[in-house]
């Protein structure tokens, strides 16, 4: 929106004297001469109209980079192959889920395998003896005693609690050991009633035997006059047995031990073992093609509105002439199209994108048919990856890495100076519009004032030409008057 400037008290009056409508006369000279404020302002407009375009423009290719770097098994910068996996994608599967849950990525090897879920990972808990009350002093302890917590992790602190003069409640240990600044929240203190005594329980909030602690004390809180060992539960660790291997871990969620698997562990086997099927996940594929299929298609039909036209071949679009438009048009246009040859086997199925199902339509859009996607995944998915990330060995630094490029890959570096942020082309044209806008509004400024001098100027004129025909008239009809009065000699 063009700036606001205020101009003078424009008080409509007409002139006595000359009868003349002295505020309509200046508004019209006023608005004849504002004519080029008037091409200022819709100079800006267009130039704010294009700005708005290019934003838009920017966050559109943002996704349609995103949507390719997706595919393209590279890091972001392109210089080399992605530090892990990016396009395929593999399912794991249970034959028990109540037992065994399995999430895959696309370092997974495809195969069936037994796995036996031998045990879970648990917290220590121990619990204490039944006491009549919660709120009295224990029978039993007093002052001096202590209760001490010692953890196995050599570089804890150990909770100490030390009983003072009164003695201490179970609500009163609890809450000492829970408010201890060496806990940290690694031990949680409780109470549970069992509906005629209380007993203090005590369980780490992380499993496993490195989260082990112990339980010593002193007089009426040493451990065999206030634990009872029977209902202790130890900390262990989970142990899953794949491959005959035995696998442990402190957590029942277990990552790292199998090459692209995490397993969560819900329940033993019982007796075991589960089937896990690990197989490639052919609707994510087929979901992430799509994802960049609908972003180019975006960005094809937002260029295709900036250069349509009206019934009367009137420009719709307010980047209508814009070289740099029909520049990124075409140039995506040739890499969606192009046969990608460098880096796959010299009897490779697949070159293009149509050789896999993504096609062209008669509008420029791009389409994508499931059933002959799905078929070429099934045929050689490496040559799919291939098609669309290329072989980053064969790049080569002087040509900044093109020559390993697929088609993905290919889309992503020429994308990549357009939306860098800061100092691409799309960033550029920004500030370059925004410093038109700028200019113009400055220019509008200064004619604003200027008409504004001017207008004061024709007030003030009108003003004296309204008092001297005033002051005629009035001498007019003085002298009439005179020589109507005048005596007959």
């Amino acid at each position: 929106m063009a700036p606001e400037f205020s101009t003078v008290d424009r008080t409509t009056f007409s002139g006595l004297a000359t009868g003349l409508d002295t505020s309509a006369l200046v508004q019209s000279l006023i608005s004849f001469e504002r004519r080029p404020v008037t091409f200022l302002e819709d100079r800006r407009t267009q130039i704010e109209s294009q700005r708005t375009k290019f934003r838009e423009l920017s966050s559109k290719l943002l996704v349609l980079r995103d949507a390719a770097r997706a595919l393209d098994n590279r890091i972001a910068s392109l210089s080399q192959g992605a530090f892990q996996e990016e396009f395929l994608a593999y399912r794991a599967e249970t034959s028990d889920e109540k037992v065994v849950r399995a999430r895959a990525t696309g370092a997974a090897s495809p195969g069936v395998y037994d796995l036996t879920v031998d045990r879970l990972a648990t917290v220590q808990r121990e619990i204490s003896q039944a006491f009549a009350s919660n709120s009295d002093p224990l029978s039993g302890v007093s002052q001096g005693d202590t209760l001490t917590i010692d953890f196995s992790d050599a570089a804890a602190q150990d909770i100490a609690v030390t009983v003072g003069a009164g003695g201490v409640s179970l609500l009163q240990l609890r809450d000492a050991i829970n408010l201890d600044a060496e806990n940290g929240g690694r031990i949680q203190a409780e109470i549970l009633f069992d509906g005629s005594q209380y007993r203090l329980i005590l369980s780490g909030t992380e499993t496993g035997v490195a989260n082990a602690f112990s339980v010593l004390g002193s007089g009426g809180l040493a451990p065999a006059s206030l634990i009872d060992a029977s209902l202790s539960q130890a900390a262990t660790d989970a142990q899953i047995t794949v491959l005959n291997v035995p696998v442990t871990s402190s957590s029942n969620t277990i990552e790292g031990a199998f090459p692209g698997l995490t397993f969560d562990l819900l329940a033993a086997s019982d007796p075991g073992p589960e089937k896990l099927t690990v197989s490639l996940d052919q609707e994510a594929l087929v979901d992430a093609l799509q994802d960049f299929v609908d972003a180019y298609n975006d960005v094809a039909s937002f260029i295709g509105g900036q250069f349509s036209v009206d019934a009367e071949g009137k420009a719709k679009g307010a980047l209508f002439n814009s070289p740099l438009l029909r520049s990124i048009q075409g140039r995506l246009q040739n890499l969606a199209s192009a046969r990608y040859l460098t880096g796959q086997a010299p009897l490779s199925p697949f070159s293009s994108l149509s050789d896999i199902g993504i096609r062209f339509d008669r509008k420029g859009q791009l389409t994508l048919d499931s059933e002959k996607v799905g078929a070429a995944l099934a045929q050689d998915v490496q040559a799919v990856r291939s098609l669309l990330g290329g072989d980053a060995s064969l790049d080569l630094p002087a040509t900044a890495g093109v020559e390993g490029d697929g088609v993905a890959t290919a889309i992503a570096r020429a994308l990549a100076p357009l939306v860098q942020f800061g100092d691409g082309l799309l960033a550029l044209q920004d500030q370059n519009l925004g410093q038109q806008i700028e200019s113009l509004d400055d220019q509008i400024k200064r004619f604003e004032k200027r008409l504004e001098s001017r207008e004061e100027t024709l007030l003030a004129q009108f003003s004296r030409l309204e008092a001297t025909v005033s002051a005629l008239q009035s001498q007019s009809a003085y002298l009439t008057s005179v020589a109507i009065f005048r005596p007959v000699r």
